[in-house]
């Protein structure tokens, strides 16, 4: 199925679904990124360590990873998305399922980023993240995440167990590495 929707999507064939009982494995299909296994995280955290560490596991998902998202968050929670995987990484991002006024846009996360800078989204909208890449954060990309949950006011302990922890990078340098930054 994954090639056939990627096939006629590339010929500029509009693609939709019979309206169905979920919006998860609607998305999943619409999406084209696979179906046989998938993710679904619904919403991200709003802010904090918590958020930090989801995010650091869902973009070392390397199955599709559906998200529900509220029209008020979207912009933050799609920049965030961006700033953790890369804005190279596709995304699908679908509005209203199954409905009249139903909208899928699929691209990449810095393309989405810009697609709805300007203005509020709104209505249902379903997320899907691409699947990554099995390898795990570099330190430096494990250190700036634990930079980004001291900076919320996390302390740097359990900002390197958590970041660690979602990404597999040593918690011994990350949590060296902080505190350098404090010295």
């Amino acid at each position: 199925m994954k090639k056939a929707i990627s096939a006629a999507r590339a010929a500029g064939h509009p693609i939709s679904l019979v309206p169905g009982p979920s919006a998860v494995t609607s998305a999943v299909a619409l999406s084209g990124f696979g179906g046989d296994r998938f993710v679904f995280e619904g919403f991200l955290p709003k802010k904090g360590g918590e958020r930090e560490t989801v995010l650091a596991r869902v973009v070392r998902e390397d199955r599709p990873v559906v998200m529900f998202v509220s029209p008020h968050r979207f912009q933050a929670d799609i920049e965030s998305l961006a700033g953790a995987a890369g804005v190279e990484r596709e995304v699908a991002v679908m509005r209203e399922l199954t409905k009249l006024h139903e909208e899928v846009w699929v691209g990449p996360l810095g393309a989405a980023v810009d697609k709805w800078r300007d203005h509020q989204v709104k209505g249902e909208v379903t997320i899907v993240l691409a699947p990554g890449s099995t390898e795990g954060l570099t330190l430096e990309a494990a250190v700036e995440a634990a930079r980004r949950e001291v900076a919320a006011g996390t302390a740097p302990s359990e900002a390197a167990r958590s970041v660690a922890e979602a990404s597999g990078v040593s918690r011994r340098a990350i949590y060296q590495e902080l505190i350098s930054d404090e010295g």
